[in-house]
């Protein structure tokens, strides 16, 4: 796990967004909070990434509250609108009509 949180904070975008990548297939819970906190990447690359990993794979309800608490990140404009992204999505899926 110290592995890939060092690999999460790496400078290359590339090497943070293939970290990411790593967490797909493994839904542990355990896991939430580090897709949560890439979502505050300053890549789209790898805040896209996250979200489609936390869609695709795990319960809305085990990261929700995280979800909404990226809302107000007042300095990080980029985690709002993967937030709102992620939850407009999530929408779309319980309503697909």
């Amino acid at each position: 796990m110290q592995e890939l949180e060092r690999l999460l904070n790496d400078s290359d975008v590339e090497v943070r967004r293939e970290a990411v990548e790593r967490l797909k297939g493994k839904p542990d819970k355990a896991l939430i909070a580090l897709l949560l906190k890439s979502m505050e990447d300053p890549s789209w690359r790898v805040r896209n990434t996250a979200t489609d990993i936390l869609i695709e794979e795990y319960e809305v309800e085990g990261y929700i509250h995280g979800l909404i608490s990226l809302l107000y990140l007042e300095d990080n404009a980029g985690a709002r609108n993967s937030s709102i992204d992620t939850l407009t999505r999530l929408q779309k899926k319980a309503n697909p009509s």
